[in-house]
C-alpha cells in the first residue's frame, strides 16, 4: 500500500459537483459563522473596540447596534449561503449574502487591519482579510 503525498490529484475535483462545491463553501465561510457566535459572548468588548476605532464620540447605542448588525451578519449570512450550496437553493440570496460578507469584510479590514507598508508582520491581517475577500469573489463568481 503506497501513501505517498505524489498520489494526489486536485484534477478529479469538479465543481459541478454539488458536494465538493458545499464543503469548498464551507470552508470559505465557516469563519464568519463562528466570529459572529465569539461576538455574542464577548459583546461588550466588542462595543468598547468599536469605540476607540472610531475619530468622533457618537452614542453608545450606535456602537451597540453596529455590532449587533455584524453579528447577524456574520451568522445568518454564512448559514444562507452554506445551506444554499448543500441543497442549491435560494441561490440569489445567498448571493446578496456573500456580497454582504465581502462589504463586511473590506470595511472591518480597512477599520481594524489598514496596510502597514512599514512591517509586513503588522500588515499579515491586513493580507489574510484580503485573501478572504478573493475567496468570497470566486464564490460569488461561483453562485
Amino acid at each position: 500500500m503506497n501513501l505517498s503525498l505524489t498520489n494526489i490529484s486536485l484534477k478529479n475535483i469538479s465543481l459541478e459537483n454539488t458536494s465538493n462545491t458545499a464543503i469548498i463553501t464551507t470552508l470559505i465561510v465557516l469563519m464568519f459563522l463562528l466570529s459572529g457566535f465569539e461576538k455574542i459572548f464577548s459583546f461588550n468588548n466588542n462595543v468598547i473596540s468599536l469605540q476607540q476605532k472610531t475619530i468622533t464620540s457618537l452614542p453608545l447605542y450606535f456602537y451597540k447596534f453596529i455590532i449587533l448588525l455584524v453579528i447577524l451578519i456574520e451568522i445568518v449570512a454564512p448559514s444562507i449561503i452554506m445551506y444554499s450550496s448543500f441543497t442549491n437553493k435560494y441561490k440569489n440570496l445567498s448571493y446578496y449574502s456573500i456580497l454582504s460578507l465581502i462589504i463586511f469584510t473590506l470595511l472591518a479590514t480597512f477599520i481594524y487591519h489598514p496596510l502597514n507598508i512599514y512591517s509586513y508582520k503588522k500588515s499579515i491581517p491586513f493580507w489574510a482579510n484580503m485573501s478572504i475577500t478573493g475567496g468570497l469573489l470566486l464564490l460569488l463568481k461561483l453562485n
